[in-house]
């Protein structure tokens, strides 16, 4: 199945996008779709590479389409209860392709 023909079949608890990076005009609807796969008093939970890490080799895309900013993601998910939605820098131990400094973005928030 490719992600452009993901429709919520169901409601989760939970939702967590890790390192799920795509081009902002596939993003958002995609973002949407999730969105409404989260059960009322749900949460989702999102981790990816923020722009500024183009300049690391610690993984990621390098194509800066590809990379989000934290105003941008904030947004997407701006119908959930945002905990937390930010960018940070992290080190990276998670085999060659993976590992040093990086910038990543997070977000945690519940559907209310």
């Amino acid at each position: 199945m490719n992600i452009e023909d993901f429709r919520p079949g169901k409601q989760y608890d939970t939702v967590a996008l890790i390192y799920v990076h795509l081009p902002e005009n596939i993003r958002k609807e995609f973002h949407q779709r999730v969105y409404e796969s989260i059960k009322p008093g749900g949460y989702l939970v999102l981790e990816a590479f923020a722009k500024e890490q183009i300049h690391n080799n610690s993984g990621g895309p390098k194509d800066l389409e590809l990379l989000y900013d934290a105003p941008a993601i904030c947004k997407d998910f701006s119908f959930l209860h945002l905990l937390f939605c930010g960018q940070k820098e992290v080190v990276l131990d998670e085999g060659p392709f993976h590992k040093g400094k990086a910038e990543v973005l997070q977000l945690v928030g519940q559907k209310l």
